[in-house]
């Protein structure tokens, strides 16, 4: 079996970092992406929630450790290990389960509403082609349709000539 190595630090590692017990409470959406959400686990047992940019599989509800933590920063969080534990309230690991699923579905949205707009450009730097050929269609002329989709398949293969590239610059 395989181990994994521990990455150095990129410089001095803080003093004040301790090796703390934390929950996994799910993902959720940051400003530059998906953020996982954790619970450290205070000496009272009360959670003192963070954001991390990081992502791995995990199990909501989880206790992991192995994971150094201070005010502001944490070392070894792809190198923490599950404990086979879960938190101790099951309406907190339901309610961490839904906003988890809540937030996938809403980037999924997101992500699906960006590529329609992009197919939307698409289609309207298309339009004169589309035009010409629902024209052939309502000709019933196949052989220009076919042709037509042909040369599209070929043009969007073909890597743009210098001098396409130069025009589109303006030089």
């Amino acid at each position: 079996m395989a181990t994994r190595k521990k990455a150095a630090p990129a410089g001095p590692l803080p003093d004040d970092l301790v090796e703390r017990d934390f929950v996994y409470m799910g993902v959720r959406e940051g400003q530059k992406g998906k953020l996982i959400k954790i619970g450290l686990i205070g000496p009272d047992g009360e959670l003192e929630t963070r954001l991390y940019a990081f992502d791995k599989n995990r199990t909501i509800g989880g206790i992991y450790k192995g994971v150094k933590f201070n005010a502001t920063q944490s070392l070894g969080l792809d190198l923490s290990r599950y404990t086979g534990d879960h938190w101790k309230s099951d309406s907190d690991i339901i309610e961490w389960t839904a906003d988890h699923r809540l937030t996938l579905q809403a980037m999924e949205s997101a992500k699906f509403e960006k590529e329609a707009g992009r197919v939307d450009r698409i289609e309207e730097l298309l339009l004169p082609l589309r035009i010409e050929y629902a024209k052939a269609h309502d000709r019933f002329d196949s052989y220009k349709a076919r042709a037509l989709e042909d040369a599209v398949k070929t043009a969007l293969r073909t890597p743009p000539r210098q001098y396409e590239l130069d025009k589109k610059n303006g030089r």
